[in-house]
């Protein structure tokens, strides 16, 4: 009965703990911003952060890569990140839509954020670096690692 109780209760903990921890990351982007952007997780002397109530939000600079101090590296949250295009007040101004494969997309014109990379450092988890582009899926293919991508799809699947 001890084994029972002590497990329910390691669940119970588990489950709260990992709920709790469980941000939105949201991302504000400047106005017009088009092609690849990288997150770079566990920076000393990176931004830190904005926390709020289910969110952690974070602002992109000009240049595209964001040190962040933070681990809290987002495709081990389980939730899509959100993006948002910014004035230069800092005021979002359009939430871009997000998409993790853009190779079924009909309108193919429609400017949205694609995940299209990830790298981790073996010997530090938390040393963890994302890549994201900001265009529309016909220009896809003019970035490179988006361009093999594709290929390696559509060498395994063949294409339409």
């Amino acid at each position: 009965m001890k084994y029972i109780t002590f497990g329910i209760l390691v669940t119970i903990l588990t489950f709260t703990s990992c709920k709790s921890e469980s941000k939105v990351p949201v991302y504000n982007i400047p106005e017009n911003f088009i092609g690849e952007f990288e997150i770079n997780f566990n920076i000393s002397k990176g931004y830190k952060p904005i926390y709020s109530e289910g969110y952690v939000t974070y602002f992109v600079p000009k240049s595209g890569i964001l040190n962040t101090k933070t681990h809290d590296y987002v495709r081990l949250s389980h939730v899509d990140p959100i993006f948002y295009y910014i004035d230069s007040n800092g005021h979002q101004t359009k939430r871009i839509p997000f998409d993790l494969i853009p190779f079924s997309l009909e309108n193919k014109n429609e400017l949205r954020v694609f995940y299209h990379s990830h790298e981790s450092d073996e010997s530090d988890m938390y040393n963890i670096n994302e890549k994201y582009v900001i265009d529309s899926t016909v220009n896809l293919p003019k970035y490179p690692i988006v361009h093999r991508a594709i290929n390696r799809i559509d060498s395994l699947f063949g294409s339409d």
